[in-house]
């Protein structure tokens, strides 16, 4: 009777093992899957990272390159009223000569000129000597040409055409509002590219501003593959990405 109950007690300790041999089993797995998933988020996170950093080197490039035509518009406008003032009350300016009296001079040298050829062209002047004459007349002077200053009507054309472009920017729908892509399941890239292209058009988009949303935009296996491309190929205008696409997702494969 011992040995029967001692016999029982053994089995039920080799079941016991078992089953704590399968639990250690399960937690050690859903531990792999949870480190698995940790990682993943990891590198989604790093990935977006350089996406996002890539992006606003892209804008802050813009902006250096808008500060720069602004400078070169500025510029080009030549002095202003408040400029014109001080030369005129500063008696070290008045060796500049205004744009008027430039132009006047221009207009007495072209008739100096135009009389020099008469002269040149009636062979009954005595005093007709070519050679002399061209040394009086200094080339460079007489082929100058008078710079065109912009006007104040254009000047304001382009900031109201500025400040228009600002408003239509801030129309531009959120990107959570945009159409996705995932690369699987329906065929829809091409779909993708129209809306895209669309509101690149409507909104006049520079291209950094649809580049920057791509990694936004394509998901799943698209956004894998994206990523993939960017660290390969680094950045690209919209239209390069627009052929990648084609080449990518609009093979029979993924139809």
């Amino acid at each position: 009777m011992f040995q029967l109950k001692t016999k029982y007690i053994q089995d039920d300790l080799v079941d016991l093992d078992m089953k704590l041999g399968e639990q250690i089993a399960a937690v050690q797995i859903d531990n792999s899957k949870s480190q698995e998933k940790n990682h993943a988020a990891l590198d989604s996170i790093h990935s977006t990272l350089k996406m996002e950093t890539g992006r606003m080197y892209a804008i802050q490039r813009e902006i250096r390159e808008e500060v720069k035509k602004m400078q070169e518009s500025h510029d080009r406008k030549g002095p202003n009223v408040h400029d014109a003032s001080k030369f005129a009350t500063n008696p070290s300016a008045n060796n500049f000569s205004s744009p008027m009296e430039e132009s006047q001079n221009q207009e007495k040298k072209g008739d100096s000129f135009s009389t020099f050829k008469d002269r040149k062209g009636n062979s009954t002047n005595p005093d007709c000597d070519s050679q002399t004459a061209l040394k009086e007349i200094n080339p460079s002077e007489t082929t100058k040409t008078h710079r065109v200053v912009p006007n104040d009507a254009d000047n304001q054309a382009i900031v109201d055409n500025s400040q228009e472009l600002g408003q239509l920017w801030k129309a531009i729908p959120r990107t959570a509002d945009w159409e996705t892509f995932s690369g699987k399941g329906e065929y829809n890239h091409n779909l993708f590219i129209k809306q895209v292209d669309m509101y690149a058009q409507d909104y006049m988009m520079k291209d950094y501003m649809i580049v920057s949303r791509l990694g936004i935009l394509l998901i799943k296996t698209a956004k894998n593959w994206y990523i993939h491309m960017r660290e390969t190929h680094g950045s690209n205008p919209w239209e390069w990405w627009k052929e990648q696409i084609h080449k990518k997702f609009g093979t029979t494969q993924w139809k």
